[in-house]
């Protein structure tokens, strides 16, 4: 139950039912034995955080279970009940997952606010917040819905055109401040903007100055 293994849950309630059984048991310590083993999931459930009366609202389980005559009821019973719980279990572990992801991608956000200009990839951040290459590659793109790379390309570009309607500095010199070679940074930014960098300040910066 704790490692979320189905199979393994069901294997285990097979040789139970099978131990409890197959000695000649009489109906009376079959039904004790089900309903000791009810006891000792419901207390797994409360430690793992979980309310039996949330999970299954309005039943009274052990009401239930009694009701029940034949081993392979009670087997079934077992196994529904089971069922229900480790599914949300599975759903609370992929909600803390999400979390846990967003947390992440926003770390890194935050991170490349400040290091953009730096020889940097994916795989940095992978290493310094300990998450799989693939997984952190999955998580920003569903997080921020665009790749790294294009996140990170928006971001120096966005700074480029910044230093170049309200700075003086020389466009070869805003590459460099920005993580780029020259020859590199006109040809994404023309990609991208439809004109030079050059051009760029050209035809905004007279705007801008006036405003």
């Amino acid at each position: 139950m704790r490692s979320g293994d189905r199979e393994a849950v069901t294997g285990a309630l097979e040789t139970f039912m099978k131990e409890l059984t197959e000695h000649g048991q009489t109906e009376m310590q079959v039904r004790q034995g089900m309903n000791q083993l009810l006891g000792t999931l419901l207390h797994h459930m409360l430690l793992s955080g979980f309310s039996p009366q949330l999970l299954y609202p309005n039943v009274d389980l052990y009401e239930q279970l009694n009701r029940l005559r034949e081993p392979d009821e009670m087997a079934s019973w077992f196994h529904a009940k089971l069922s229900a719980y480790m599914s949300a279990m599975a759903n609370t572990l992929n909600d803390t997952q999400d979390r846990l992801m967003q947390e992440t991608v926003e770390k890194v956000k935050q991170s490349l606010t400040e290091e953009y200009a730096l020889d940097i990839s994916l795989e940095t951040y992978s290493d310094r917040y300990g998450i799989s290459l693939s997984k952190l590659s999955a998580g920003f793109k569903e997080t921020t819905g665009v790749n790294f790379i294009d996140y990170l390309t928006k971001l120096r570009l966005d700074k480029s055109k910044e230093l170049l309607l309200y700075s003086n500095e020389k466009v070869n010199d805003i590459a460099y401040r920005v993580g780029y070679q020259p020859s590199y940074y006109y040809r994404v930014f023309k990609k991208h903007e439809g004109v030079t960098p050059t051009r760029y300040r050209e035809m905004f910066r007279s705007d801008t100055r006036e405003a």
